[in-house]
Parts: C-alpha cells; sequence; structure tokens
C-alpha cells in the first residue's frame, strides 16, 4: 500500500509476537473497525479509502486466522459489526464445506509455497444465510520479515454464482431433452463447427463427432456425389438466408441423406438461427414414407399380381399420349384377356387362377423390363403400353405387331399351377395411338374390339383395330412366313459387284438376291427389315458368310482371280451374337479361304451400341488377317475418339454423297472431308455409287483411287462378275 499502514500494525504488535495485543487492537478498532486516534492527516486519508472500498477487505492474522481489521463492506457481506468480527475468525465464518480448501492455501502461504491464492467458497452470515465470495489473498511481509498476517479481499458473487448455477442446470435440462428427443439436433456455430449432437445424431444417420466434426464433413458424408452435394448445399444455404430475414426459423424440407451404412434414409432437415451460429434438425420419415408407400400401392397397385391397377393405368397413359404427340412417336395399347378363366376358376377352383394371374403379371414384368407400362385391367385383363415405336403408322403397326407375337409366345409357355401343368391361351387386342386426341378410354375399347374379332378368328391370336393396319400386318407376316420358306428352299443367291483401283478390278462386294418363284429377283431393301427384326438375319447372314468364303476359297486356286478381296455385309444383330468371332473363324476353316482375302463391312449405327465390345471382336478377327470397311460413311454418327481405336481398314464413302459431286457444293464439301480424315487415320477410301466418268475424275483428283458402282458393272452373278474380271 501506499500508506504507512506497515509501520502502524508493525507498532500495535511489538509487544505479543504471538499474536496481535488486544488493547492495542482495541484502541485501533473504531466504530468502523478503525482506531480513534488517527496519527495524523495521511492515516486518517487512509482509513476514510478503506472504509469505502467496493470490495470487502480484511488484514487477518495468518497463524489465528483471526481479523486485526476489517473494512465496513465486508462487515456489510457477513452481516457483522465490526466489534462482533473482532473477536472471531475467518474459520467461523467458512462454510464447513469450503473451510478445508481454504485452510490448505493458507497453509501453503504460511510456508512460503505461496505468496497469494484466489479462491471461491461460501460464508455463512450473521442471519443464517449463506453468501458465495470470491476470496483473494495477499502476504503483507516482505520475504525477509517474519510473517504475520495477510490481506484478503471479498467480493460478493451469489447472484453471479446463482446465475450460473441456474444456467449450468438449464444447460442440463436443457441437454436431457434435447438426448431424450426423437429429432436428431446438432448445435452448428459460425466457424461450421459442430460443437453438439444428441444421441439421436449418431443412430439416425451412424456418423460420430469424428466422422463428421463439422459441417464440411457432414457435406460429404451425407452427399459424396459433388453435383447433389453443391444442390444440397446451396439448397440449405438459401433455406438459412431466407431464416435470416425472416423471424430465424429455417423452413423444413425433405430430403435423402447417405447414412454411414450405405442406407439412402428419407429426413425431413430443419433449424434455427441461434445467437452464435444455427441449429439443424433431421426427422426420420422412414416409417412415414414406409406408410404413405403402403397407402400408395394399395390405392394404384394390384393386391394380387403387384402390376398397376386401373387407376394408375388411367393416370400415366395420358402423358404418354402426350409425349406421343410431341416426339412424332406412334404407340399402341395391346389388351390381354386369358382364354377360358372363369372355367380354370370352377374346375380348379379360385386358388389355381389366381396362381396363373400372378404368373402371367410375372411375364409381363420380364417382359417390359420397366420399358413399358403394364397393368392389370380387369378379372383376366392385362394392358401393355407401348410407345415410342415409329415415325410412320405402318412401321409402328409392323412393330406392335412383333412385339404382340413375342408377348403371345411368351404367355404361352407352359406354367405350373400349384404343381399342376396348364397350358393358357391369351388373346390380344391392338390399338394404334399417336398424340393426345386419342383417349385413353376409346383406346382401351377399341383394343376390346379387337380382342373380340381374335377371339372369333382363333384363340391365342391377336387383331388390329384398323382393319388396314391388320392388312399389312398380315402381309408382313406372310413375308417373314416366305423368307423361311426362301431359306429352307436356298432361294437366296449372292451376286458381286466389282470394286475398282483406277482401272482395275481388286475385289467385289456380295450382295444378296432373292429369286422369289412368283416375284422374280426380290433386291434386299424388301425383305431385309423384316429378316431384322424376326432374327431370320441370323440364319441368312451365316448362309450369306459361308457362300462367300466358299466362292473365295474357289478363286484362290484361279491365277486370274486369287488376289481379290470379297466384302460381305454384317448386321448388327448378326455382329452382337456371343460366338460371332468363332462363327468366322470356323467358316473361314471350314471353306479354305484366306482370312486376309475376307472383308467384313460394317455400319455406323452398328458401332453406337457396345463401343469396347465392338472394338474387341474386331481386333480378334483382326489379328486372324481379317479386314473391315465401316460402310455409308457420314449418313451415321462416327465419334473420332473412338473410331481412331477402331481396327479398320478402309472406309467407303456413301453414294448419296458421290451422286452430288462435282456440282453440289456440299457433297463436294463432304467427299473432300472424308478422304482427308481416312488419309490421315492410315486408312484406304472406297467411294459407291460411281456412275459416271465425272464422278470417277473428281475423285481422282482429291486422291480417292477405289471406287464401286455402275459405271464399273452392276451387281451380276458370279460366272458375269468373273468373265468381266478377266476382260478386263
Amino acid at each position: 500500500m501506499d500508506f504507512d499502514t506497515m509501520s502502524l500494525l508493525r507498532t500495535n504488535t511489538a509487544t505479543d509476537k504471538q499474536g496481535f495485543d488486544r488493547k492495542e487492537k482495541k484502541s485501533h478498532f473504531g466504530k468502523s473497525g478503525f482506531g480513534s486516534n488517527a496519527p495524523d492527516c495521511k492515516e486518517t486519508w487512509f482509513h476514510a479509502v478503506f472504509n469505502q472500498m467496493t470490495v470487502g477487505i480484511a488484514l487477518t492474522d495468518i497463524r489465528t486466522g483471526r481479523w486485526l481489521q476489517v473494512n465496513q463492506r465486508y462487515c456489510d457481506i457477513v452481516g457483522y459489526s465490526p466489534d462482533e468480527l473482532r473477536i472471531m475468525n475467518f474459520q467461523d465464518l467458512t462454510h464447513p464445506d469450503d473451510l478445508a480448501a481454504d485452510l490448505a492455501q493458507v497453509a501453503r502461504m504460511r510456508a512460503g509455497d505461496i505468496t497469494s491464492f484466489c479462491i471461491e467458497k461460501r460464508m455463512c452470515r450473521k442471519d443464517g444465510r449463506i453468501v458465495w465470495v470470491s476470496l483473494s489473498a495477499s502476504a503483507a511481509w516482505d520475504t525477509e520479515e517474519p510473517f504475520g498476517f495477510y490481506i484478503a479481499t471479498i467480493q460478493d458473487i451469489t447472484a453471479h454464482k446463482l446465475a450460473r448455477e441456474q444456467a449450468k442446470e438449464n444447460e442440463q435440462t436443457l441437454r436431457s431433452s434435447l438426448e431424450h428427443l426423437p429429432v436428431a439436433v446438432a448445435l452448428v456455430a459460425d466457424n461450421q463447427t459442430i460443437i453438439y449432437r444428441n444421441r439421436r445424431f449418431e443412430s439416425l444417420i451412424g456418423y460420430t463427432a469424428r466422422d463428421v466434426p463439422d459441417m464440411e464433413s457432414w457435406w460429404r458424408a451425407a452427399y459424396p456425389e459433388h453435383t447433389a452435394r453443391d444442390q444440397a448445399r446451396r439448397f440449405w444455404t438459401q433455406r438459412r438466408e431466407r431464416a435470416r430475414q425472416g423471424n430465424g426459423t429455417i423452413e423444413p424440407y425433405e430430403k435423402k441423406v447417405l447414412c454411414r451404412d450405405g442406407e439412402m434414409r428419407h429426413v425431413k432437415i430443419g433449424g434455427a438461427l441461434t445467437g452464435a451460429g444455427y441449429l439443424m434438425t433431421l426427422e426420420d420419415l422412414s416409417s412415414h414414407k414406409a406408410v404413405q408407400q403402403r397407402i400408395e400401392r394399395l390405392s394404384y397397385y394390384d393386391p394380387l399380381t403387384q402390376l398397376p391397377n386401373r387407376r394408375l393405368l388411367l393416370e400415366r397413359a395420358p402423358k404418354t399420349l402426350a409425349d406421343s404427340r410431341s416426339n412424332d412417336r406412334w404407340g399402341a395399347v395391346l389388351l390381354l384377356d386369358v382364354d377360358r378363366f372363369k372355367l380354370l376358376n370352377d374346375t380348379l377352383g379360385r386358388d389355381y387362377g389366381d396362381a396363373l394371374l400372378q404368373q402371367i403379371s410375372q411375364r409381363l414384368l420380364s417382359f417390359t423390363e420397366n420399358r413399358y407400362l403394364a397393368a392389370r385391367h380387369g378379372d383376366d385383363e392385362f394392358v401393355v403400353v407401348l410407345d415410342n415405336l415409329a415415325q410412320r403408322s405402318e412401321d409402328a403397326g409392323s412393330g406392335a405387331a412383333e412385339r404382340a407375337r413375342q408377348l403371345l409366345r411368351t404367355l404361352h409357355a407352359p406354367y405350373e399351377l400349384m404343381g399342376i401343368p396348364y397350358q393358357a391361351s391369351v388373346c390380344a387386342g391392338v390399338a394404334l395411338f399417336h398424340g393426345e386426341q386419342d383417349d385413353v378410354d376409346e383406346l382401351l375399347k377399341r383394343a376390346g374390339l379387337a380382342v373380340s374379332q381374335a377371339k372369333a378368328f382363333e384363340r391365342g391370336t391377336f387383331r388390329f383395330y384398323d382393319p388396314q393396319i391388320q392388312l399389312a400386318v398380315n402381309d408382313r407376316a406372310q413375308l417373314e412366313a416366305d423368307i423361311r420358306t426362301a431359306l429352307e428352299q436356298h432361294q437366296f443367291e449372292i451376286f458381286y459387284q466389282p470394286q475398282m483401283h483406277q482401272d482395275r478390278v481388286v475385289g467385289a462386294e456380295a450382295l444378296v438376291r432373292w429369286r422369289h418363284p412368283e416375284k422374280g429377283c426380290v433386291l434386299p431393301a424388301y425383305f431385309i427389315s423384316v429378316a431384322e427384326e424376326s432374327g431370320l438375319i441370323l440364319q441368312l447372314g451365316t448362309e450369306v458368310l459361308y457362300g462367300a468364303c466358299r466362292q473365295l476359297a474357289a478363286w484362290g486356286h484361279q491365277p486370274v482371280l486369287n488376289k481379290l478381296t470379297l466384302s460381305v455385309n454384317v448386321s448388327p444383330r448378326q455382329f452382337y451374337q456371343n460366338d460371332f468371332v468363332s462363327q468366322v473363324l470356323r467358316i473361314l476353316a471350314q471353306t479354305g479361304a484366306k482370312a486376309k482375302r475376307l472383308k467384313l463391312e460394317l455400319t455406323e449405327r452398328l458401332l453406337l451400341r457396345d463401343v469396347e465390345g465392338t472394338i474387341q471382336k474386331m481386333a480378334q478377327l483382326h489379328t486372324h488377317g481379317v479386314r473391315f470397311s465401316l460402310d455409308d460413311f457420314g449418313t451415321g454418327y462416327s465419334s473420332l475418339a473412338y473410331l481412331k481405336r477402331l481396327p479398320l481398314d478402309e472406309v467407303k464413302i456413301d453414294q448419296s454423297f458421290v451422286h452430288g459431286v462435282p456440282g453440289n457444293c456440299n457433297d463436294v464439301a463432304i467427299v473432300r472431308s472424308i478422304i482427308s480424315l481416312a488419309q490421315s487415320l492410315g486408312l484406304s477410301v472406297m467411294a459407291e455409287g460411281v456412275e459416271t466418268e465425272e464422278h470417277k475424275h473428281f475423285l481422282e483428283q482429291h486422291g480417292c483411287e477405289r471406287y464401286q458402282g455402275y459405271l464399273f458393272g452392276r451387281p451380276a452373278r458370279v460366272d458375269v462378275f468373273e468373265a468381266l474380271v478377266k476382260d478386263l
């Protein structure tokens, strides 16, 4: 202190080493705790300040704990007068539960281990109330002097302590409430650290504090895919911003999140802004969604077959009709009716009828593969909606007929009903549609009329509502039957069109012709598409490839012809067979043809389905010497990204471009680009449709020296072709 209190106190204690002289103490305790005989003005001023301090101050004997002097604030805090306190010590007023800690600190100070200490403790007031104080004690002697007393200050912190205890109790109550909530709760600080999460948070999504310590790790865990993560985070940020501009409540919304166990779970995400961050809540909607889905399932799905019911059919079909209109594509409604179903129920029982309906529905689902809408329409009726069939009604009719035939074959396969074999029969009615002008109910009526016609004609068949389409379908079916007959009777023949290099024949393209007994020579444009759709192209393609290789082997024994190559077209369906490579190699081995003389022509559309598989098959055959040509180049879609990877030897410029040169500037640009591209890739170029010297001259000028077209010869039988080669 800045006063002479130290000398004054030392004088007071000079006569008693074990304590302060009680007479001297009494003379120094006045009404307010100080002696009435102030030595001078300076001490008087000190006494005034001492008593007016806002904290309680006491000079305490370190050996006995008795108060030597106290100020008025100290008396106010404990409720005792100075006279009462002078015959007491601090042990008398210290709460018993806090006394040991206080004495321990005083003992340390007395031993010289410390010179001061601060503690919070309880003191017992005169009126019996307990008061919390913050006690600060400091030694009041120099290191070279013997210890005597220490200065203690106390502040009443009862209100603060009670408030703190109340806050702690409130926090514990809140934590307890949050821990028992059925909703996951996370408290997020402004720096995006998750500072609290309840047990439900971890049990719901499985992520611990170590897994997701902050919101960035939460977003990454809940949405591993970055696009979905950015979208979810942006959505949440927008909701928080709206809450900041509103009442602070983050409007809840439904979202799927990825849990730690790999499950995608429906949750309702919401929350509220806080003073230093925000609260995020997650409510599990799994059970709610399950109930919702159950209700929806009962409302929209047939409980026996699990197929969509009539209600769902009528809700979904209009969109299909609208899409048909906007895409300018025809579709069809197939109504299926089980023949003699009532007889089955009456003879074997309804359980057998139910078993049949369930198996039919399973076959329908397998047939549609979620590509088409299939529904149960009545007791023994089903509906399949075929969309996106074709742009022309004739083609749509053909496509619908093919699918109807496939479906009926599937449904007519034998059944086993509760251990009993059963052969079912199903009739189908087909009604085409092209847009929203076709009402769903009207289409079903038309299909129903067609079913009646099918039943009247022959059970197990199908009929179209439109007689003209039915006629076209009949013609197509007849053509398919004729192709089968032609294959059985070997009516197909290979013609050969010369391929030139400058003015020399270097090969030929094998082109199939149909020697129809009534229609004469039929060109491929008439029957190839039907053969492709019906699957007969597989047998036809094999026969053509075998015949071409056999001819190639025969030329190998003739000096004039043994250098010729032979190009054979391969259909996509033929190429996609798993055993295509082994089939080609087997035919080469059986016929004795040289692989390096065989050139397989593929179209661009063939390459689009399975690029990697196509490259693999081509590479396998290429290692045996088989060469490849890309037919009709420029009419489809060839990505340079994979075109350069294909083991091609040649590209063929489509005749539609060749016919326009040199007069059409667009065709000129396309032809020149194809030639330049092929040459840059190290491929030879063959131009199709070369019919005039002008065509040939233009192609020669731009670097194309291989040609095929009527200028050099039309497709002809083998003897005519061989004579042409020998003449040249």
